[in-house]
Parts: structure tokens; C-alpha cells; sequence
């Protein structure tokens, strides 16, 4: 075998050298041609960002297939007005409850469920009370809410308690199927609540305000806390320990189970009340809720002992047309606390 000289090992190394540069620009010329417009003119041009899909708005459901008053087409619909106004979507469902016919909602509304019954005109409020939802009802609702549905479930006064005790149990509430007073009444129609935070009241602290701390009394960051709410009577209930406070009642509230036409045939009838107010029996309530906040699995529930305060009648100065009280604001943030919306 011949050696080869210093000259031609030279000429060699030249020539890869050669090979090698020639390679590189060839990449380099590919690669850059993918920034150049479609005419091949090789002037490059920035490729506008793709645009981010925007999220779509929490849809709210109202139910409508409980016999509910409350509903999207009923006292509810300035509710639903509000929500939409707010740029949430909107729609009633009448269908019983399970995870298909609730796959739509991010949150469901049900106000004041009732048994058809209960909700015949003229009215037959008297006891025993029949459950409001099948056992199969609950469990689908159950497996709606730990998959990530929020439940706002709203029970005002008898007999609405007694219908849907069950579900209320279940989710950490124990109800009285009445109503609710701030002192012992002497009147005979409940009077309206007013719940406030006090002037130290923190995010971080309970000071023993009738309104507590929460995401829902909070809000966004860009807003100011709720300075008080206002309900109507209502009902109360004592919470488990899942159920964040929201509305809290003072030491000093009576609730009271009233006969409500059970005994409508008895002496003691005293029309619309059935039996007078010395006959029905007193509970303490101090501390017991009329709003209270969990979560349950990947999901969120919201409970209200009233109704009233999350309606707008028109001419009526009350509910969400409250010009004093934060009623809008505290019920449109415990939609927007179901759908995941504002800051813990």
C-alpha cells in the first residue's frame, strides 16, 4: 500500500471540509424557508399567534321538575336575568335528576322543591311530609356534584324543609321544617333578617359577625366585601362540620315548627297559622345557619334557608332589588363560588 504524501492528505481535508459546509447551508436554507410567504419570493414574514379558544361560560340549570316555584320561568327569572346579564348562560331542566340529564350544567339551582302535593292549590301543607326526591335522584345527584357540579339547593319555610329533609341530611343539614324569628315573636309573621359583618371583620378571622368570611362574602379581589345581607323569614338549619357558616343566626333566634293546617280541623285553628304561635313549639337557633358553603369530592354545594332574598319582583324593593343590603352581589357570587369562579 502506498502512503500518501502530506500534499494529498492536504487536498483532502479541503474537499470534506467543502462537503461539510455545503451540508449546513442546505439545513440552514430549509429551516428558514419556513418563516418565507407562500410565493417562494424568500422574504420571511411573522406567522400571526394562534388565538387562544376562549373559555365558554359557566351554564347554570334551574330546576323545574320538583314542582318549584323558584323556577327559571318563575320567581326565579330575575335570578336568572342577573346571571345572564353577567355574562353566565342560562336554561331549565325538567327532567329527573341523574349525571346525563344534568351533563350540561356546571351549576344547578333548585329553590323550594316540593311533591305534588304539597304544591296543589289550595294548599295541603299538613304533615307527614313525602320526600321531594327519589332515592335514585340522590345518588345521581351525588355522583353530579363529586364529578364537579355545584348544587345550590334553597329551602324557605314549611313545608319545603320536610320535603326535602333527606337530601338536606345527607349533605350535612339538619332542618327544622318551620320558621325562623330573631327574638321570641310576638307577631305572628316571621320579620325580616338582616346579616352583617362588624366593623373589625377580617377574611382570616371570626369576630362573631352574623355574616362570616368566605370566597361567596369576599368576592373577587377587584371588589369590595359585602357589607350585609337581607332575608325574609325563612327557615334554619344546623350544619355538619363539611358546612362552611355564611349567615349565621344570633344567640338570641327562635325557630319554631308551626301546625300549618295538620290539625286544621281542631278548635285551637287559627286560619292561616293553623294554631296560634304559644302553641308551636321553640327552638335556640343561636348559631345555626341560614346560608352555609362545602365541598363535596371534586365538586361544591350552597345552602340557603330562604328563598326570598334571590328574587326580584318587580315593584318590590327587596330580594335583588335590595338597594341597602348585598343581596345581587351574595347571590350572584355563591353561583360564581359552583362554577370554581372566584379566588379562595
Amino acid at each position: 500500500m502506498s502512503i500518501p504524501d502530506a500534499s494529498d492528505l492536504w487536498r483532502r481535508s479541503i474537499k470534506s471540509a467543502a462537503v461539510l459546509a455545503l451540508l449546513l447551508t442546505t439545513s440552514a436554507v430549509e429551516t428558514s424557508g419556513q418563516g418565507r410567504d407562500a410565493s417562494g419570493s424568500g422574504l420571511s414574514r411573522s406567522q400571526p399567534p394562534v388565538p387562544k379558544e376562549a373559555p365558554s361560560p359557566p351554564n347554570v340549570c334551574f330546576d323545574s321538575g320538583h314542582f318549584t316555584y323558584h323556577s327559571l320561568d318563575g320567581a326565579y327569572a330575575g335570578l336568572g336575568h342577573l346571571l345572564e346579564g353577567r355574562g353566565l348562560t342560562v336554561e331549565g331542566v325538567d327532567e329527573r335528576l341523574s349525571v346525563e340529564s344534568l351533563s350540561s350544567c356546571q351549576v344547578l339551582v333548585i329553590a323550594n322543591p316540593l311533591t305534588e302535593r304539597l304544591a296543589r292549590v289550595p294548599q295541603d301543607w299538613s304533615a307527614p311530609y313525602e320526600p321531594a326526591f327519589t332515592r335514585e335522584e340522590i345518588r345521581g345527584l351525588f355522583d353530579w356534584i363529586e364529578s364537579g357540579g355545584g348544587l345550590l339547593l334553597v329551602v324557605d319555610h314549611n313545608p319545603v324543609p320536610g320535603a326535602a329533609r333527606d337530601l338536606l341530611e345527607l349533605l350535612g343539614a339538619l332542618p327544622i321544617n318551620g320558621h325562623t324569628w330573631l327574638s321570641d315573636p310576638g307577631e305572628k309573621r316571621p320579620p325580616e333578617h338582616v346579616f352583617e359583618r362588624t366593623a373589625w371583620w377580617t377574611p382570616w378571622k371570626n369576630d362573631g359577625g352574623t355574616l362570616r368570611p368566605h370566597p361567596i362574602t369576599l368576592g373577587s379581589r377587584s371588589e369590595e366585601p359585602i357589607q350585609s345581607v337581607k332575608t325574609y323569614g325563612g327557615s334554619p338549619f344546623y350544619p355538619s362540620t363539611e358546612i362552611e357558616p355564611l349567615l349565621v343566626f344570633p344567640e338570641e333566634s327562635i325557630g319554631m315548627i308551626n301546625f300549618r293546617r295538620t290539625f286544621e280541623d281542631d278548635p285551637l285553628t287559627d286560619g292561616w297559622w293553623a294554631r296560634p304561635n304559644s302553641a308551636w313549639p321553640r327552638f335556640p337557633i343561636g348559631g345555626w345557619l341560614q346560608a352555609g358553603a362545602r365541598r363535596l369530592g371534586a365538586g361544591r354545594v350552597v345552602i340557603l334557608g330562604e328563598a326570598a332574598m334571590c328574587t326580584a319582583y318587580e315593584g318590590r324593593p327587596s330580594g335583588l332589588n335590595e338597594s341597602v343590603h348585598q343581596n345581587a352581589q351574595f347571590c350572584f357570587n355563591a353561583v360564581r363560588w359552583l362554577a370554581g369562579q372566584l379566588p379562595e
